[in-house]
């Protein structure tokens, strides 16, 4: 039976090792859960780094990162308060009278 090399992005690799770092689970259980071989993952992880990238670019430019996550911050807050008032809305309206 011949096996079919699949290709995966750049940005997939990264994620997976990303996820990979994140998790408390084994390494090839996150590998099966993604559909590929524990040992395509470790090499993927040898070759970005344990947490795929994401720690070289908080190291050399922590003031940026940090405000980048507070303007996610803000945005999902704003997000937030916005589903609220919405439900609140919705919940006005179905209201028996």
């Amino acid at each position: 039976m011949q096996r079919v090399k699949r290709e995966f992005s750049e940005d997939f690799k990264k994620e997976a090792v990303r996820l990979a770092s994140r998790t408390d689970r084994p390494l090839a259980r996150v590998a099966a859960d993604l559909g590929v071989d524990p040992k395509t993952l470790r090499d993927w992880r040898a070759r970005f780094g344990r947490f795929g990238g994401v720690s070289d670019l908080i190291a050399h430019d922590p003031v940026s990162e940090l405000a980048r996550l507070q303007r996610e911050n803000e945005q999902l807050r704003n997000e937030r308060d916005l589903l609220r008032r919405a439900l609140a809305t919705f919940a006005e309206l179905s209201a028996p009278a």
